[in-house]
Order: C-alpha cells, then structure tokens, then sequence
C-alpha cells in the first residue's frame, strides 16, 4: 500500500491510485452512512415500535380466598333458658324453642348475607375475567 503526504503532513493511504477516486470513495461511504443515521422511514412512513397494550388483570382482593362466615349465635343457648326457669317444666320448653329459634333465624340471616357477598364477588371476578379475555382477543393477530 502507497501513501501519499497531505497538506498538512498527514499521511493518506492510495488505495485506488489518485485522490479524486479515494474523494469519490470517501463521499458515497459518508452518504451511506448519514442516510443510516436519520429517522427510520420505511416505505409506509416512520416507523414507530409496537406499543404494548394493556391487558386489564383481576385485582388481587378478588382473587384471594373467601374467608369463612362467622354465623355463630353468641346468644342465650337453649341450656341457659331452661337454667332461668328450672321449676315450670313448660316454660323451660317454651324459652327453649324460643332461643333455638333465635339461633337458626340470625344463623340463617347470616349465611343468606354471606352468600350474597360472595355472589357480588364472584359477578365481578366475571367481568374482570371478561375484560381480560376481550383485550386479548383484540390484540391478537
């Protein structure tokens, strides 16, 4: 390989025999690469990367367990009626019925509320299911 002394004393290296090539040379290679480092356009305009859709999730509270109802009548039992009245066999029957019945109607009441909370829960873990599945398909190819 030749080199050729530069005005200033540098040293340039003749690869195709005299300047105007290696000009000729040095110009194309910079148009090849300014033109690589502007915006990318492609053939339909600038390309722009994909944008990631969002993909709505259940919440966490709707995905944890249910915790158990606590139905349990702390009332006055059927035992603590009849111990109030031990001497009138009857009424002891009777304060009896009553408690139990107490017991079984709040017991009831209780698991009719919790049952309803539960539905309302299971009705919005639905349609935040549905809403992911709808974001999926429509993102989908």
């Amino acid at each position: 390989m030749r080199f050729v002394e530069g005005k200033q004393g540098a040293s340039i290296p003749l690869l195709f025999g005299r300047s105007r090539e290696w000009h000729v040379l040095a110009t194309t290679l910079c148009g090849v690469v300014l033109a690589g480092c502007g915006p990318g356009h492609g053939e339909q305009g600038p390309v722009r990367p994909a944008a990631r859709a969002h993909i709505p999730v259940p919440g966490a509270a709707l995905l944890e367990p249910q915790r158990v109802p606590a139905c349990d009548y702390k009332g006055a039992g059927p035992e603590q009626a009849i111990l109030r009245k031990p001497h009138d066999p009857k009424a002891a029957d009777a304060a009896a019925e009553a408690a139990l019945r107490t017991k079984l109607d709040y017991e009831r009441q209780c698991y009719r509320h919790a049952e309803l909370i539960v539905r309302q829960r299971l009705h919005a873990l639905q349609a935040s299911v549905r809403a992911t599945i709808r974001a999926i398909d429509r993102d989908a190819p």
